[in-house]
């Protein structure tokens, strides 16, 4: 009994990032526990001070009871792990659809720091659905990326780069073995690691800096790796773009990342460390991924040499080396959970604009859910296709010349610069403001609606 439960709480909060437990079912359980109670905290929190995450969560537990549910959700599982051409295809039309609806959001506005054509750089780029937006808004500008070469289980690339369009600048890499990047040395590789062969030196684009960083990588469950790495590459993913995008983007710089599940623990840690040294707001697409919990941190204005900034990425090399060296192995371990004193803590700090950055994205998320094909037989809800088309910002509606607001109905999330003892970080001058022409911002709008 005690082993189907531990192995329903692991399916139903996505854990497949913690280790298998060796033990014996009760101690397995009593020790997932530990590692859930963090986000037990959280969601108790959010249930009791937000409406609206309260009937997400409902939705979500339905969800999780339900064999049609499971189905759906498999289904769309092994499509995404499809390699066919018709799938990559669909991959690649679904891609460009949320690039078009994080352009309309004012995503892709130019920064100021962007003197003369603006540079990008992509991690994760393939299928290339969002250079593919981002060359159409500036096709002067240039974009460098890398992504996961089809050998090690990458996606094709649906975009012309290389010698067919000059300003696409590709390196076909496994970002997360780029040691040199998270601090460490060829020396401090042990010699008996199983890919101490793979780690590189290397550090593509060390020598750029970018307007606009945008990373979109998730663990593949076709990516080509050792048994090891398992449990903790969604670790190693994340901080491997967080390190790469943070050390090659320009003080002004606009950073945009997907993330998962925002009433995670440690997705709120991360929220508050980037609301620190930028001015940050959440985007989710109406359409593609809507009723999952993926969702996209836009953060502009990013301040990548203050104080706070420099401080988060010491700590994201940390958790990189762990993941990947920890442990008695040497093979990398899990974190350790927070304790109830730290959670409490950030949730009376964060907690309040925690609440006012999620609410549209989770309203969205419960929206989508409420109108699940496979809810369809046991909820009678009609589609509201009106409603659906909106967009999660307001933005398609703004006068050109307004600065960047986020979609909610209280005051815009502006703590991007909260002073620290030492820091002696320049302060706020502002938003960036859009560069597009009002005919150009006109059909735009009306085209990708």
């Amino acid at each position: 009994m005690a082993a189907a439960l531990e192995a329903s709480i692991r399916r139903q909060l996505n854990l497949d990032s913690l280790p298998e437990p060796k033990t014996a079912p009760v101690q397995g359980l009593s020790r997932l526990q530990d590692f859930l109670r963090p986000n037990v905290l959280v969601r108790e929190y959010l249930s009791e001070n937000d409406p609206t995450f309260k009937k997400l969560d409902s939705l979500r537990e339905e969800g999780w009871t339900s064999s049609r549910g499971d189905d759906h959700f498999k289904f769309q599982r092994e499509r995404a792990d499809s390699k066919d051409a018709s799938h990559e295809t669909t991959f690649h039309t679904i891609h460009t659809a949320i690039g078009k609806e994080l352009a309309a959001a004012g995503a892709f506005d130019k920064p100021e720091c962007a003197i003369m054509n603006i540079q990008a750089l992509n991690l994760c780029m393939a299928p290339g659905a969002y250079t593919e937006v981002f060359l159409e808004l500036y096709p002067e500008a240039t974009v460098k990326g890398i992504t996961l070469p089809l050998k090690l289980g990458g996606h094709h690339m649906t975009i012309p780069y290389g010698l067919q369009d000059p300003r696409v600048n590709l390196d076909f890499l496994d970002i997360t073995m780029l040691a040199a990047e998270f601090g460490v040395t060829s020396e401090n590789i042990p010699p008996n690691h199983p890919d101490a062969k793979n780690f590189t030196m290397h550090r593509p684009h060390g020598r750029d800096t970018f307007d606009v960083v945008l990373c979109d990588g998730q663990t593949l469950r076709t990516h080509q790796r050792l048994e090891y790495r398992e449990n903790r590459e969604p670790l190693r993913l994340l901080t491997a773009q967080l390190i790469l995008g943070m050390t090659r983007i320009k003080p002004g710089g606009t950073f945009i990342i997907l993330l998962h599940k925002a009433d995670a623990f440690d997705t709120m840690q991360l929220l508050r460390s980037f609301s620190e040294f930028a001015k940050i707001a959440l985007f989710k697409p109406q359409k593609a991924h809507n009723t999952r919990s993926t969702f996209y941190l836009i953060a502009k204005d990013v301040k990548p040499l203050s104080v706070p900034a420099i401080e988060a990425m010491e700590k994201w090399k940390f958790d990189w080396q762990q993941a990947t060296f920890g442990g008695e192995k040497g093979t990398g371990v899990a974190k350790e959970p927070a304790s109830d004193e730290e959670v409490n803590a950030l949730l009376d700090e964060f907690g309040p604009e925690l609440i006012k950055l999620c609410q549209h994205i989770w309203s969205i998320q419960a929206e989508a859910l409420v109108r699940a094909e496979w809810r369809q037989e046991q909820v009678d809800q009609p589609r509201t296709p009106e409603r659906s088309r909106r967009p999660s910002f307001h933005l398609t509606r703004r006068s050109l010349n307004s600065s960047f607001e986020p979609h909610w109905p209280l005051e815009p999330h502006t703590p991007f610069f909260s002073p620290r003892k030492g820091n002696d970080e320049v302060k706020y001058k502002g938003t960036s403001q859009p560069q597009i022409s009002p005919e150009k911002a006109a059909k735009m709008a009306g085209k990708w609606r």
